[in-house]
């Protein structure tokens, strides 16, 4: 992981514990040809937690009341913009993940 995705991902989990009593709008979409997510969830957050897991690697989980949402830096990298976070997916262009405020 590289410097900027390590502090993507602290810049993510900061936004998340910042905006924690906001609603959570949660979009995953994989191989999506439609622009539909296959998930979509409006979930108010009960925890955010950050894990620091061996080989350098972060781990974010978003814990609500019918859910649990995790994002390993190993497998995700994060953008943070004002709104929302998006979580792209390492390994193939086809998946991300969106996470926007309301």
């Amino acid at each position: 992981m590289t410097k900027n995705q390590k502090q993507a991902f602290l810049d993510a989990y900061s936004d998340f514990k910042e905006m924690q009593d906001w609603m959570f709008s949660i979009e995953i979409y994989h191989n999506d040809e439609n622009s539909e997510p296959f998930i979509c969830a409006q979930v108010r957050p009960e925890r955010v937690i950050l894990d620091y897991v061996e080989g350098d690697h972060f781990v974010i989980t978003i814990h609500t009341d019918g859910a649990i949402y995790s994002f390993s830096s190993e497998n995700w990298m994060a953008h943070v913009d004002s709104h929302y976070v998006s979580f792209g997916s390492s390994h193939d262009e086809g998946t991300h993940c969106i996470i926007q405020y309301c």
